[in-house]
């Protein structure tokens, strides 16, 4: 009785291992299937995803290309106000018949020694001239001290 026991035990044990087989082969098999849907589902989402990112990626570029050039064009715009300005080329200076500041340099540095020119405009709307030699300073009225 003891034997027959030793061997329904014994037999208990190997029908217990050969269980143990099949589940760690069951588990591989379901490890191996697990990794599988993980490929899968990452090539579908690839597939998937790929497009929409690169449809926004595309449009982010575009937005960002149109924003720097109208960026640039503000800047350029910007530059030519205060180039006109300092120049005297805006609208309003040549409409009151004002000289340009390069006209005003053109006028001096073109200036013989003794003779005046035109620096500014005074309140009273007369110009103020300078000579261009000794720098004397005279209004329409006065006469140059040679």
């Amino acid at each position: 009785m003891v034997d027959e026991k030793i061997a329904q035990l014994k037999a208990a044990t190997r029908e217990a291992n050969e269980a143990i087989q099949g589940m760690r082969e069951a588990q591989r098999d379901g490890k191996k299937l697990l990794e599988e849907i993980k490929v899968a589902a990452e090539k579908s989402v690839d597939e998937y995803m790929d497009p929409a990112v690169e449809k926004a990626i595309q449009g982010l570029n575009e937005a960002t290309s149109e924003a720097m050039a109208n960026a640039t064009q503000q800047v350029f715009a910007s530059f030519d106000e205060i180039k006109e300005l300092l120049l005297g080329q805006n609208r309003a200076n040549l409409r009151r018949g004002e000289p340009t500041v390069e006209e005003m340099v053109r006028a001096r540095v073109l200036v013989a020694p003794h003779e005046h020119a035109p620096i500014a405009r005074l309140p009273s709307g007369a110009l103020s001239e300078e000579c261009q030699y000794c720098h004397y300073f005279k209004s329409n009225k006065e006469v140059h001290p040679e």
